[in-house]
């Protein structure tokens, strides 16, 4: 199911979600790059250091994706009490009596419930119904509910739970490899030009620094 396919309230959900998410891999990029363009560090001290700041960048992302699951799971289960509960006052005592009811008989039942107006009964032969996978008599009491029916639409245009977490996992950040952290030609010579231009104003004063020579003697 694409993007565009889902519920209108999922989607407005899930698109909170992404731009929640979004600025943790601005981060994990500033990241990178401040650890690539530092040249004075060792392969361990990158290692280090991006195990660290990428760890934070995780920490964030599962508790928005906590987040995320808990609203996903808590919308289920209020569309499928709307769709599947029972609330009449006599919904138990037909459940029961529907209970051993053939499949063939529970289209008529239906049928004669909407016309005398009997909700529960209409309700309890949906839900066997349903238990048995008879979904043309389920889905034929479920369009006749105004709001059973808003709730049968939205659930079966929700993605499932595999595909929901899919989604949700999808959005992490990803790790960078070692090639990513390791200075290129061009952060070198930004750090040599900012080297320079840190020594010209000393140089200016004292003059160009002549390297010591250890050990040498005057005669």
């Amino acid at each position: 199911m694409e993007h565009k396919e889902f519920d209108e309230k999922y989607h407005e959900v899930e698109d909170g979600y992404r731009e929640s998410v979004f600025p943790l891999h601005d981060k994990e990029r500033r990241l990178q790059e401040m650890i690539r363009q530092d040249v004075s560090l060792t392969d361990e001290e990158r290692q280090t250091r991006y195990m660290s700041g990428y760890k934070q960048i995780e920490e964030e992302f599962d508790r928005l994706a906590n987040d995320h699951g808990r609203a996903y799971f808590e919308d289920r289960r209020t569309l499928e009490k709307t769709i599947y509960e029972g609330t009449g006052e006599k919904f138990g005592q037909y459940l029961a009596e529907m209970a051993d009811k053939p499949d063939e008989k529970l289209s008529e039942i239906l049928n004669a419930a909407q016309r005398s107006k009997q909700p529960d009964l209409a309700r309890a032969v949906a839900a066997v119904a349903h238990e048995r996978n008879l979904f043309g008599v389920f889905k034929k009491w479920a369009d006749s509910e105004p709001e059973t029916a808003d709730a049968l639409a939205r659930l079966t245009s929700f993605p499932d739970e595999d595909r929901f977490r899919t989604r949700t996992l999808a959005l992490k950040p990803p790790r960078a490899d070692m090639a990513a952290l390791t200075p290129t030609h061009a952060d070198h010579e930004s750090a040599r030009k900012a080297a320079a231009m840190e020594a010209a104003p000393r140089e200016a004063f004292f003059g160009p620094t002549v390297p010591r020579q250890v050990g040498s003697r005057r005669s």
